[in-house]
């Protein structure tokens, strides 16, 4: 037990965590979609740190939590060994000019494209 609780340590956090982290992104390369918007930005670290925002303006919890656990997945399944530097990657779901209506009838395949676009444009710009 005390050696699986030593080896959890020392697993690089995969998430950004704190507030200053999400605001460091902002100063970075950034990426727009109709439904979402893409920061990046190098952090200097040894692995890829991942974080999303989700606003009210998107809708209900229900939705809300919807696109976090679509953008957990996409995050999971995506390959970022094209990278040759480490990242924070913040993505932002919303945009004040859609009506929450249309996040409801949103599909995973079209989020996931967007995102996918998104995610290309900064592997190709950050090489």
């Amino acid at each position: 037990m005390p050696q699986q609780l030593a080896q959890n340590k020392e697993i690089p956090k995969r998430h950004l965590r704190k507030r200053a982290d999400y605001l460091k992104t902002y100063k970075g390369f950034s990426v727009r979609r109709p439904m979402l918007a893409l920061y990046a930005r190098s952090n200097g670290l040894a692995s890829h740190r991942f974080g999303f925002t989700v606003p009210k303006v998107t809708g209900t919890a229900v939705i809300r939590n919807q696109f976090k656990r679509w953008s957990r997945e996409f995050y999971r399944n995506t390959d970022l060994s094209a990278l040759n530097e480490s990242l924070d990657l913040h993505v932002y779901v919303g945009n004040k000019r859609m009506k929450k209506e249309v996040y409801k009838s949103v599909q995973f395949k079209e989020f996931q494209a967007q995102l996918n676009q998104a995610l290309q444009f900064v592997i190709k710009n950050f090489k």
